[in-house]
Order: structure tokens, then sequence, then C-alpha cells
């Protein structure tokens, strides 16, 4: 009796254990747990939009002063370089697609600026004589790139590079009496002008939730050099004519943002 006592008690207990076991995976712990840790926490696929807001500093170096209404002996001086900076604020709209930690995507940006710099005629130049202010001033900036990256957890670190654009208006102004170049006026000529160059940047972006997410980038805009040509012309008094400067100019730019994707 002992013997089959014990083993209709073993039975049942294995028949339990096998009943608990089967509930067990019926309910998919074991699945779900393997799942989770190889699902992202975040997933990076999709369209997003978002605002960003920064500064930006760099160069803007003027060289080989070419008017041929003012002295002669004063054409192919160069005025020297001036410091950029200031702060801006904008858009960006982008699309990523991810590939397990890999990410990859392009975005579109435009940045509205207050980026400045004056330069003065720098020292041993023939206008460092007279008092000739060439200013700089970054009205927008944009660009197009291509983004690569890989995720680290709910962040994603990336670089991104591609065509950059800066649209800005240049003065270059003389007011005082009686000592600018010659003929001796005051003078104020202005231009507009888009440039395009290249840029590259670096940055880290934070997902917060299943929408949104924040990043902080930095850029460099390198625009090379080109040939600026003044109209004839002069805000300030009587018209002359029309001159041209070279102009080169590379700007750094370090910028917040929060993005939603779609």
């Amino acid at each position: 009796m002992f013997k089959v006592s014990g083993c209709r008690l073993s039975s049942a207990m294995l028949l339990t254990l096998l009943l608990t076991a089967n509930a067990s995976l019926a309910n998919g712990p074991y699945r779900s747990d393997a799942k989770a840790a190889y699902e992202p926490v975040f997933s990076w696929s999709g369209i997003y939009l978002g605002v960003h807001a920064g500064g930006g500093f760099g160069t803007s170096q003027w060289q080989n002063f070419q008017n041929p209404l003012f002295a002669p002996n004063i054409i192919g001086y160069d005025p020297g370089g001036g410091t950029l900076s200031g702060f801006l604020g904008g858009v960006q709209l982008g699309a990523n697609y991810q590939i397990h930690k890999i990410v990859i995507g392009v975005e579109g940006d435009v940045s509205w600026t207050r980026i400045t710099a004056s330069t003065a005629c720098g020292a041993g130049a023939q206008c460092s004589v007279d008092p000739i202010l060439f200013d700089t001033h970054i009205d927008r900036l944009a660009s197009v790139t291509g983004r690569i990256g890989g995720v680290a957890g709910s962040a994603l670190l990336y670089v991104k590079g591609g065509i950059a654009w800066t649209q800005e208006s240049l003065n270059v102004h003389c007011t005082a009496s009686g000592n600018c170049l010659v003929p001796v006026v005051a003078f104020n000529v202005s231009a507009n002008e888009t440039r395009q160059g290249w840029t590259f940047g670096t940055g880290v972006e934070y997902a917060f939730g299943a929408h949104w997410f924040g990043k902080l980038e930095y850029d460099f805009y390198d625009f090379g050099g080109g040939t600026i040509r003044f109209p004839a012309g002069n805000t300030a008094g009587p018209s002359v004519g029309g001159f041209s400067v070279d102009l080169t100019q590379q700007i750094h730019t370090v910028k917040a943002g929060l993005n939603y994707r779609f």
C-alpha cells in the first residue's frame, strides 16, 4: 500500500508540474523576454519635423579690393578679415530608416540668423588710412544632407554631410568726412548674395517617448571664395561706381533642437 500511495503521489506532483509548465509556455514569458532583448527602445524610422536654435561663429575674409573709379593705387589691396558671431533659429524636415542598430537618413534645414561681422581695412593695406568698413550679415543658412548613425539605447549618434547655401547682405561704407578714398565722398553701397558651399556635422539625438526626440548638433560650413560685385550707387552721397571684392567664409554652428516623428 505504501508503494502504491507513493507512486500515486509522485504521479500527481508530476502532472501538476506539467500543467504549470504548459500554462507558462502558453503565456509566453520566455518568448516575450527574448523578443524584448532585441527590440529597439525607440524606432528611428519615419518622417520627422522639428525646430532648432543656437549660435554661430566664424570668419569673413575680404580680399582683392577692386575699384577702378577710386584711386588707381588701391586696386588689388586686401582689406582683411572679420570675426562672425551671432545667433540663429530655424526648422528641419527629415526622414530616417533603421536597420538593426544602424540609422540612415536625409535632412533639410533652414536657419534665420543674426550672424554678423564688421571688417575694417587691416594694418598695412592702402585703405587702412581711410575709415572704410566691410560688413557681413548672414541672413539665412540652409542645407540638404545625408546622415548615418548608430543607436545606443534611446540615443542616436550620427554624422552628416552635404550641400549648403547662405543668403547674406554685404555692405561697404565710409562715413568720415573728407577722408574716404578718392573721390573724397562718404559712401554706402550694398549687395545681396546667395552663395553655395558644403557642410559637415555631427550630433546626438535622444528619444523621450514614442514620437519626440531632442538633438544637440555641431555643423561646419565652408563657402569657399567668390567675387562679390557691388553695383554703382551711394545711399550716403554722390554716386560712386561699381566695384568688386573677393570674399571667403567659414562658419561654425552649435544648435539644440526638438523633433516630432510621425
